[in-house]
């Protein structure tokens, strides 16, 4: 008999409050509690619950760093998060845990630093991939702000057909058939 997997494996959603770092300030200069709504890859936060007045998203398959803070300026928050050209640092009100294997899960295993790879779990990643993993591009409500909120760069570009080799030389033209040989006309 198959094993039935653990609800956290299939838990590609999770909502709840987090105080996260604001507008590129130290986490403890300046800190604003949200509401965090997850799903899938896309993240969005809002300032209460009732999901009225978003603040902010962003899709985690753009993450080019996910990391524990360090000590000092950023103590006591779960995690960092680097987009491209957004540095996000998060500390969870409540399952804390739940929302590390989430996140740590939807990103790229190689974007994970050390210590949050214990949070990677292949299955919910398959989940994610299954579920979310041709999902449209997340659209920043700012033209402003596009690039940090569609997904990871796209793989580059393949490498150009190399030009086609010219076409061989026609081969020459046969030397015309000799002429046929005349019989001597009678004199």
């Amino acid at each position: 008999e198959r094993a039935a997997k653990s609800p956290m494996a299939a838990a590609t959603s999770l909502a709840g409050w987090a105080l996260k770092s604001h507008r590129g300030k130290p986490f403890r200069e300046r800190q604003e509690r949200r509401f965090f709504q997850s799903k899938g890859y896309s993240v969005s936060y809002f300032k209460d619950s009732s999901l009225g007045s978003r603040t902010g998203k962003f899709d985690l398959r753009k993450a080019t760093s996910l990391s524990e803070p360090e000590d000092g300026k950023e103590a006591g928050a779960h995690l960092l998060l680097v987009l491209p050209g957004k540095k996000i640092v998060i500390k969870f009100e409540n399952e804390a845990d739940a929302w590390l294997k989430l996140w740590c899960s939807a990103v790229a295993e190689s974007v994970l630093a050390q210590p949050l790879k214990q949070y990677h779990d292949i299955e919910l990643h398959a989940e994610m991939i299954k579920e979310y993993g041709t999902s449209a591009e997340i659209k920043a409500s700012s033209s402003l702000f596009a690039s940090l909120a569609s997904p990871r760069a796209p793989a580059p570009a393949p490498a150009p057909i190399p030009a086609s080799t010219p076409a061989p030389e026609p081969a020459p033209e046969p030397a015309p058939a000799p002429e046929p040989a005349h019989a001597p006309e009678p004199a």
